[in-house]
C-alpha cells in the first residue's frame, strides 16, 4: 500500500435515571508511504498526511414532570500535512482561481435546548446554537491566486442562533 492509516474511537454512556449522558472521541491519522506520485517526485515534494481529531459530549436529562433539557458540544480539529510547495509547482497561469491551503481547523459546535411536553404527542422548545470555526490559512504567493482582501474564507467565522422548534401530532 502506498499509505498508513491509524484510526481509534472511544464511546462512554452514563444512565442516570431518565437522564443520558455520552462522551467519546475518535481520531484518525492518515499518511503517504513509499511510492510518490509523477508530479510529486518532478518537483521534489514530500509526502503528505492529514489528522483528524473529533470529541464529543451530549446529554438529555428531565427538570420536572413535562420539562427537559438537552445539548451537545462537539470539537473537530483537522490537521494537513501536504507540503506547500505543491502549490508554488502546479505554477497556475494569470486568471486561473487558486484558493487558499487551509493548514489547520478548528470547530465547535453546541446546542442547549429547554423543552416542554404538554400532552404526550406535542413539544416545545426553546434553544441556542453555537458554531464557531478558527482556520490557519496559506494564501497563495503572486497575482494569480485568491488573496485575503477578497476571499469568501475567514480565518474565524462563528454563527449563534436562537432557536423555537415545535412538534405535534394530532392522530
Amino acid at each position: 500500500p502506498d499509505t498508513n492509516r491509524y484510526t481509534g474511537s472511544l464511546r462512554l454512556t452514563h444512565y442516570q435515571g431518565s437522564g443520558t449522558l455520552n462522551a467519546g472521541i475518535f481520531a484518525t491519522h492518515l499518511e503517504q508511504t513509499g511510492r510518490l506520485s509523477k508530479l510529486q517526485t518532478r518537483y521534489s515534494l514530500g509526502q503528505n498526511s492529514v489528522t483528524t481529531v473529533s470529541a464529543h459530549l451530549d446529554g438529555s436529562m428531565p427538570l420536572a414532570s413535562k420539562l427537559d433539557l438537552s445539548g451537545f458540544v462537539k470539537y473537530i480539529y483537522r490537521a494537513n500535512d501536504i507540503d506547500e510547495d505543491a502549490f508554488v509547482a502546479l505554477d497556475l497561469p494569470a486568471g486561473n482561481q487558486e484558493s487558499p491551503y487551509m493548514k489547520r481547523r478548528s470547530q465547535v459546535r453546541g446546542s442547549l435546548e429547554i423543552g416542554a411536553t404538554p400532552r404526550a404527542s406535542t413539544r416545545i422548545a426553546i434553544g441556542y446554537r453555537l458554531d464557531w470555526v478558527d482556520r490557519d490559512l496559506v494564501y497563495p504567493t503572486g497575482s494569480a491566486g485568491i488573496q485575503p482582501g477578497v476571499s469568501l474564507i475567514n480565518p474565524r467565522s462563528s454563527s449563534h442562533r436562537l432557536f423555537l422548534k415545535g412538534r405535534a401530532r394530532f392522530f
